[in-house]
């Protein structure tokens, strides 16, 4: 649990704000750590009502088992001109949950983490909205 931190802050007096957020930790639902209340193990919730920050933060929307590899994917682009990524058939979810399918654009000198989207099965034509790539014989 230690090294699945999501955020440690020596004293969160020190912090003078944070907010809007999203802490991602699936594995850990208390991956808050506050080394001035005693460390580890704090929830978001728990986070908010000690340091009065994050009011419109949110933690994960998932959560993972050890065994299970990470759904989540960091996609950076460290070059000085926009970079396309192309994701054939995996469809993503940004922390919005909305969903990224085909490619990503980024910006250069950015980065987008995206998770792996579990039930993708009927992206195209259903989730986008689009119906007309659907055919069938019935009424």
């Amino acid at each position: 649990g230690q090294n699945r931190r999501s955020l440690r802050v020596s004293d969160y007096r020190f912090l003078t704000s944070s907010n809007n957020n999203t802490f991602m930790s699936p594995y850990y639902s208390t991956s808050i750590a506050d080394d001035s209340a005693g460390c580890c193990d704090m929830t978001l919730s728990e986070w908010q009502a000690r340091s009065g920050h994050d009011g419109s933060s949110q933690a994960h929307w998932y959560s993972q088992t050890d065994s299970e590899p990470p759904r989540s994917a960091i996609f950076i682009n460290d070059t000085a001109q926009a970079m396309i990524f192309n994701f054939g058939g995996k469809v993503y979810l940004d922390l919005d949950q909305s969903t990224v399918a085909g490619s990503l654009t980024l910006q250069p000198f950015s980065s987008q983490v995206l998770v792996e989207a579990d039930n993708a099965l009927f992206y195209n034509g259903f989730e986008s909205g689009d119906t007309t790539a659907w055919t069938s014989t019935e009424p």
